[in-house]
């Protein structure tokens, strides 16, 4: 006697191939992220300096923005006297 196998895959069966797919990237998303951070042309920027000049009544209005990240050192102007601590740009020479 043969015993049945069917030919075609039947929808749920495509579901739950599709969702142990996703179950075993959930394990390796700390390599995901790093690699997407290392790839991508854009990424977060950390504020690690700034230049300013000062104003009357010991208000300091800054000028320039100085931010490290992975792709390496960037300089920004500053927007509307004030440097965000993260900004997420691309490495581009400006």
């Amino acid at each position: 006697m043969h015993v049945y196998k069917p030919k075609r895959r039947r929808t749920l069966q495509w579901v739950a191939m599709g969702l142990r797919g996703i179950g075993s990237l959930y394990n390796i998303w700390p390599l995901l992220l790093i690699a997407t951070a290392v790839l991508s042309p854009v990424g977060p920027y950390l504020l690690t300096d700034y230049t300013y000049e000062r104003r009357g009544g010991g208000y300091r209005r800054m000028i320039d923005c100085n931010y490290l990240g992975l792709r390496g050192q960037v300089q920004r102007p500053a927007h509307g006297g004030s440097c965000p601590y993260v900004l997420i740009t691309s490495h581009d020479k400006r």
